[in-house]
């Protein structure tokens, strides 16, 4: 996994192999159509598969957190520790007076594996356990000092758990005078710097880079260090650890350790992250044609006096209020952004603006498929899906939305723990592994309710925007368009897969093959039944893994608030439904 020097494998179906798969599986997709399938069946189907995909989800937890460090078994450390420990270093490396600055910090990632690997003390398990530990070893406290409208500042960026300094940087003007010292001696404070960061011998540090960098105000040295012994074989070639260091004056005013790849891997890695970042980008155009095909279709729509609309409209207004409140949310966080040399006030109005553009392209990239995909559902599957564009006024609709969301819940849990034992295999059999090389975790865990940002932007609009584009419009569509169902659900769920893959996982084949199979899950649970029950199986699946990720930052602190997201899909149905009754029955009155 990380850190490994595993040889980059893609495999690609092509040619008349590629005809003939595609050919075998809109066949099958066609007489799936024929399987009279039981209703009895489909909920032993969805119990068994959930609970054996619950077991599934607790071996993985269960595994993961006995690989931890028990540094990080002990929970994140809170940001006015991290505060504290970056404002004493500060003062003392700097000798510098706090007081005059603003500080903020924000919880983060930092690349792996340049953080366990620059930490020479730890045991050869615990590297192993950085190594393999991708949801929380990444896990930094970037913080920040600085002066509004002014250019001196000084970051630190210290490890979560362990309470260590893992790099930091010192930004002045360039015309700032400072007393210069010559090459040799700028090397000599640098090592000696390093060398008691990193508890080793300075005997061990190597020069292996190095350049200068003259301005207005002296002279700045950039210098990097090998660290001799840490040398990593491969086959191809010597990997080792580095420190970049920056000498300004007479003292290192910058300084984060990081992995030197030899050069054919890192040629390797590129080619094949690069296959998967274009079919992933090949994916997202199509994503737009289907996006603006769903807005012509919409126009028509509304011209024809056909459209189904009030429902979109009154979920596209939570998703803005709830966007709104995200921002609201997210204010720890985005100070931490705000340029010094722009004026603050003109900071938060452009913040302000930014995050409305987002909310009325998030908006419409749920109402307009939303509009397109009811009026194509009410057009030629209205005894199924069309009853759950109306509110549960009565009692046939009421448990239609009911029955979807115990599906959807079964679906999710099942489908989540179908993808940790297919990584397994994958891992083991197939040399799948996971090239991180920089930050991979979603922001906003240092906001106010990191459960909340989370839920809405891994969990809510991931679920709704996805599940209408390409489930509800993209394969009513594209079926009207080739009359054929089973080319609809091909065509809709192959784009919708391969617009997962990034190279964030290889061979790059996988992971669109992993998307691909639930996204044909997915559809048949669709046509079955109705879009809420993928909704609510799309929004289980990535909450189980937000939650997953808070736990493993968190620890229990954030239990609460991963219960409340978790049942956040049942608990709105409850509220939505004593709303219209509340309504139902002031209007009988």
């Amino acid at each position: 996994m990380y850190g490994r020097f595993t040889r980059v494998r893609v495999t690609f179906i092509m040619g008349d192999k590629g005809i003939h798969f595609s050919d075998f599986l809109c066949s099958i997709l066609g007489y799936m159509k024929y399987l009279r399938i039981s209703e009895p069946f489909m909920w032993a189907f969805l119990l068994v598969g959930a609970l054996a995909g619950a077991t599934m989800i607790g071996w993985q937890v269960q595994t993961d957190w006995n690989n931890l460090p028990i540094a990080e078994q002990q929970a994140v450390l809170d940001s006015g520790q991290v505060e504290a420990l970056a404002d004493t270093f500060v003062r003392e490396h700097f000798s510098l007076d706090t007081n005059s600055f603003q500080i903020v910090s924000t919880l983060t990632t930092t690349a792996l594996p340049d953080t366990f690997l620059a930490k020479s003390y730890l045991s050869e398990e615990e590297r192993v356990a950085y190594r393999d530990s991708y949801l929380s070893a990444v896990s930094v406290y970037f913080v920040r000092f600085f002066k509004a409208e002014q250019i001196e500042e000084y970051s630190v960026t210290i490890d979560a758990f362990r309470g260590e300094i893992v790099d930091f940087t010192q930004t002045l003007p360039e015309d700032v005078l400072i007393p210069s010292i010559s090459a040799d001696d700028a090397i000599v404070a640098a090592r000696q710097f390093v060398a008691r960061e990193v508890a080793t011998s300075p005997d061990n540090l190597i020069v292996h880079t190095k350049k200068e960098e003259t301005f207005p105000g002296g002279i700045e040295r950039h210098i990097v260090f090998s660290w001799k012994g840490s040398e990593v074989d491969s086959e191809y070639g010597k990997g080792f650890v580095t420190f970049n260091t920056v000498v300004r004056g007479t003292s290192v005013s910058a300084f984060s350790p990081s992995f030197e790849y030899p050069e054919p891997y890192e040629r390797a890695l590129d080619k094949s992250s690069n296959i998967g970042m274009l079919v992933g980008f090949g994916s997202l155009l199509a994503w737009v044609l289907i996006i603006i095909a769903a807005l012509v279709f919409m126009i028509q729509s509304f011209s024809a006096h056909k459209a189904v609309w009030k429902m979109s409209l009154g979920v596209t207004i939570v998703l803005g209020i709830l966007s709104i409140l995200d921002f609201v949310n997210l204010y720890p966080e985005t100070l931490v952004w705000y340029s010094t040399i722009d004026s603050m006030t003109v900071y938060w109005i452009f913040a302000a603006f930014a995050s409305a553009f987002g909310i009325i392209l998030l908006s419409l990239m749920f109402f307009v498929p939303s509009v397109a995909g009811n009026t194509l559902a009410v057009e030629k599957y209205q005894d199924r899906i069309a009853p759950l564009m109306s509110a549960p006024r009565t009692p046939e609709t009421k448990t239609l939305y009911r029955l979807a969301l115990v599906r959807g819940y079964l679906l999710g849990i099942f489908f989540l723990g179908f993808t940790f034992a297919l990584y397994w295999i994958g891992e083991e059999y197939f040399g799948v592994w996971y090239p991180y090389g920089e930050a991979m975790l979603p922001g906003g865990l240092s906001s106010f309710v990191p459960a909340f940002t989370l839920m809405l932007s891994l969990g809510l609009t991931a679920a709704i925007t996805e599940e209408i584009t390409f489930r509800l419009f993209g394969i009513l569509w594209i079926s009207k368009l080739t009359r054929s169902t089973a080319l609809g659900v091909l065509i809709a769920t192959l784009v919708w897969a391969f617009a997962h893959t990034d190279g964030s996982v290889l061979p790059v084949w996988f992971r669109g093959v992993e998307v691909l199979v639930g996204g044909l899950l997915f559809a048949y649970f669709f046509i079955r039944y109705n879009i809420l029950t993928t909704i609510v199986a799309h929004y289980v699946h990535n909450i189980i893994i937000v939650g997953m990720l808070l736990f493993f930052t968190f620890g229990t602190q954030q239990a609460i608030p991963v219960i409340l997201i978790f049942a956040a899909p049942g608990i709105a149905y409850i509220c939505f439904e004593w709303a219209v009754s509340k309504k139902v029955k002031l209007t009988e009155v």
